[in-house]
């Protein structure tokens, strides 16, 4: 029998190494490949939900709080010390993210649009720009009002007139940026 060396240029057949992956995330949560699908109890479903809703009920006063963090973080990415603005952008961009976050649990389509747009957009502001300023405090004000008016679905046609004046806005200024 001849090695695989001496076969090589006169054969059809080809090794193949097949590797098999372990996903430990899987197995952190208490599946297996070979296993069956997780399966939830009820009961453990139910508190679950329950723990959502409760928290669900205090939306308001956290969206509150995240929107008062946002506008502080706001002030410190306009700072002319280069880490006070880095740092600012940077609690911006996990506060907007947070606030989408929120939105989407508590189902809030038009908040979670917004500081989704607004989070995306913090990855690419320049504090300085003048036309970046206004995108910013577009964002924001849209924020504060659908809050405000405790907007719960899409928002109606002046909520869309605004979400497309903010997309041009963005498309205008930052033409690679992908909305």
């Amino acid at each position: 029998m001849s090695g695989p060396d001496e076969n090589a240029g006169n054969s059809t057949e080809t090794e193949v190494e097949i590797f098999v992956r372990v996903n430990r995330l899987k197995e952190k949560a208490g599946s297996h490949a070979e296993g069956p699908a997780i399966q939830f109890s009820s009961d453990k479903t139910a508190r679950a939900q329950n723990f959502i809703d409760k928290k669900a009920q205090d939306y308001e006063k956290h969206i509150d709080m995240v929107l008062r963090d946002i506008e502080k973080a706001w002030g410190q990415a306009l700072s002319d010390k280069t880490d006070i603005a880095r740092a600012g952008r940077e609690t911006m961009y996990h506060k907007a993210h947070h606030a989408k976050d929120l939105a989407a649990t508590c189902d809030y389509p038009l908040m979670q649009h917004f500081s989704q747009s607004l989070r995306d957009f913090v990855e690419r502001l320049e504090p300085k720009s003048k036309e970046h300023q206004i995108i910013v405090r577009a964002h924001l004000d849209a924020m504060r009002t659908v809050r405000k008016e405790n907007i719960k679905d899409q928002g109606g046609e002046k909520a869309q007139q605004l979400k497309k004046l903010i997309e041009i806005a963005i498309s205008t200024h930052l033409p690679d940026m992908d909305e």
